[in-house]
């Protein structure tokens, strides 16, 4: 008896130890991920006091979750993980974080006024108006919550509750910044006097300010002033490169004057840079309806978090050949607020209606369009207006025909939609029109096409033909700018396979010699741009012309060039013949004949005033040098090698005053054709 006692108290013994162990292991592994948590904790705090924000973000994707989560610590991460994020205009993240700990961006004014503009951007109004109300009587930035609120009634169509808010308050130094250039964009319609004084007192106030040049450039965008509108857009956007919103508003420029190529790719740039929802659905619906970009420039393949992300997944989705599917649309969530919100619901479910020749469902589609107002292609509408009246209806006025832009020369309308309003003003039943192609040709899907390709909509009319090398019969002018759709979308190959099946007006030949002379086919091109030198239109031998003398003059075939304009005499004589012509005179070493031609034609050319300004400068003649590079940079006041050249002028006269110089010529521009 005593010694089993002995042995149950030993095994008692071992198995507490063993319990003990068991239990301890555990508690002591806690431990070590605890202190080795703090210490990484106090690494990204140091880091982040040192600005190394990429560091700090790159060490928290890699850190390890605790075995048993402790809350302070866990808080004090999220802490260090939003300023990381606000510094680095991280808003996905934000806006993740935001969902699961909204605590997190009470406490962090910058992250909270990133995720607020974004919301805005992206309608997500439920956590704009959270934030918002938060912030508005805590906050140390209030001017910045102010322009919010005035930036939310601009976006709704309410500038008469933007006026009186701007009117209502004032803010000391820089800080009232922010309501000056937005009273000046609102009053400019009216009062552009009024306007560029709020401007230049908020100038005064921060020469840096980003919304400075960024309202400038809207103000002179609406009195037409594009060259200049665009190098404030351009400057407001590289103050800060990381802001998906300045981003946005350079590439809504490029949109809003049909420059899609470039709308595409700052919109590109800006999702792989710093993804956000708002900017991957224009990026993959404006890539779907106009250009794509080339591969190499793929998005990320994972989409940021947002309000918007379904339906940008589901756009990006759509097979290439197709524009909508409805029942997958239905399946997302936020359905409904997407097609009552998203002016992109409304332009896919039209171009597929119209791919499927469902042309009653698409006249009601167009009829109910709720977005009539902002329309991003109001001539397409009324162009599709007036087509799918004549084939449902039977007449080219139907009863709510969208109307017309106001008229404006900061765009230029194609022909197509100048002819089919002549044609349509002249009578309204198709049957009627006077000229047999075009009555032919209102009444096939092809036009319906031609009116997307028209507005540069290249990719959503050429997939609205089932073979888009072989479109139907369109008059001339359409089958060149089918051509050119197919080259920018489908490429060169492509282009030329459609055009060798049509050349029969002047126009065409040109383009397709013009194709493969980029393809370097100089054999097969330059017998037929000679050819069109001698026997085309005006407009086609300038052209021809201009292309022919420059390869030669890139190919050092000097001969060539000498022997044509003794042959071509008009087109020597023309502007661009006479630019040539100085190119070929300074190709020969004969720079004193090359500067009497440019003298002659300096009023009217760029290039002579460039080439001019540089010969002033090299003979130290500083006030022509001056004067002439002042005439380019009102000609193009958004080419800032000029600024640049000016400068250099300035400091080359400056140092003659006391001697020699150093200063480097001014560099020369690019020439165009």
């Amino acid at each position: 008896m005593p010694k089993r006692k002995v042995f149950l108290g030993i095994a008692a013994v071992l198995v507490g130890a063993a319990l003990g162990i068991w239990l301890g292991i555990p508690q002591w592994r806690q431990y070590v991920a605890q202190e080795e948590d703090k210490r990484l904790l106090r690494q990204a705090q140091q880091w982040l006091g040192q600005g190394r924000v990429d560091e700090v973000r790159e060490l928290i994707r890699k850190r390890r979750p605790l075995p048993r989560p402790v809350p302070l610590l866990e808080a004090a991460w999220v802490k260090v993980e939003v300023e990381a994020c606000a510094r680095a205009m991280a808003v996905p993240r934000l806006a993740s974080i935001y969902r699961r700990h909204p605590e997190a961006l009470f406490e962090n004014e910058a992250a909270s006024l990133l995720l607020a503009r974004a919301a805005m951007h992206a309608g997500d109004w439920k956590t704009f108006d959270v934030l918002l109300h938060w912030w508005e009587k805590k906050s140390k930035n209030p001017q910045r919550w102010f322009a919010l609120r005035v930036d939310r009634f601009l976006i709704q169509k309410e500038p008469d509750k933007a006026y009186a808010l701007l009117n209502g308050v004032r803010f000391p130094g820089a800080a009232d910044v922010p309501r000056l250039t937005r009273l000046a964009l609102l009053v400019a319609p009216t009062n552009l006097v009024q306007a560029w004084d709020c401007l230049a007192e908020a100038y005064r106030r921060n020469p840096r300010a980003t919304d400075v040049r960024l309202f400038r450039g809207q103000i002179l965008e609406a009195i037409g002033k594009l060259r200049q509108a665009r190098l404030e857009y351009t400057a407001a956007y590289l103050t800060d490169p990381k802001k998906p919103w300045l981003a946005d508003e350079l590439a809504e420029f490029y949109r809003r004057h049909g420059n899609y190529a470039d709308a595409v790719q700052v919109w590109g740039k800006s999702l792989r840079e710093n993804p956000i929802d708002f900017i991957a659905i224009k990026y993959f619906f404006w890539t779907k309806v106009t250009v794509p970009e080339p591969a190499t420039n793929a998005p990320p393949s994972r989409l940021p978090e947002g309000l918007l992300k379904p339906l940008a997944e589901f756009i990006r989705g759509l097979p290439r050949d197709r524009f909508w599917d409805e029942k997958s649309f239905h399946k997302l969530p936020g359905a409904a607020r997407y097609e009552r919100e998203r002016q992109e619901v409304f332009w896919l479910r039209l171009l597929e209606r119209l791919r499927e020749r469902r042309f009653g469902e698409a006249l009601a589609v167009l009829r109910e369009n709720r977005f009539r107002g902002v329309s991003w292609g109001p001539y397409i509408e009324r162009a599709l207006s007036r087509l799918l009246s004549a084939r449902e209806l039977g007449t080219l006025r139907p009863t709510d025909l969208p109307a017309l832009p106001p008229a404006s020369t900061n765009r230029p309308v194609h022909v197509f939609f100048r002819e089919l309003e002549a044609v349509s003003a002249k009578t309204a039943d198709p049957e009627k029109i006077a000229d047999p192609q075009w009555r032919r040709f209102a009444q096939s899907p092809q036009a319906l096409a031609m009116a997307f390709v028209a507005d540069g909509w290249l990719s959503a009319g050429l997939g609205l033909a089932p073979d888009p090398l072989n479109p139907g019969p369109m008059p001339w002018w359409a089958d060149y700018a089918w051509g050119q759709a197919l080259r920018l979308v489908r490429g060169p190959e492509a282009a030329l396979k459609f055009l060798d099946g049509r050349l029969r007006a002047p126009e065409l030949e040109l383009l397709a010699a013009e194709i493969r002379l980029a393809k370097g086919e100089r054999e097969t091109a330059e017998p037929v741009l000679i050819r069109l030198v001698e026997s085309g239109p005006p407009a086609v031998k300038q052209r021809a012309g201009w292309l022919l003398v420059t390869m030669w003059l890139e190919q050092a075939e000097l001969d060539k060039a000498e022997r044509f304009f003794q042959k071509a005499s008009d087109f020597a004589a023309t502007r661009l013949g006479k630019e040539l012509r100085a190119r070929l005179a300074l190709a020969r070493n004969r720079p004193k004949e090359a500067e009497k031609i440019y003298r002659e034609i300096a009023d009217d050319s760029v290039e002579a005033k460039a080439f001019l300004a540089q010969r002033a400068f090299a003979r130290k003649d500083w006030a022509e040098a001056r004067r002439l590079t002042e005439e380019l940079i009102r000609l193009m006041p958004d080419e800032l090698q000029l600024q640049a050249n000016l400068q250099i002028i300035d400091q080359a006269e400056t140092a003659a005053r006391g001697g020699a110089t150093n200063a480097p010529p001014p560099a020369a521009l690019k020439r165009g054709g």
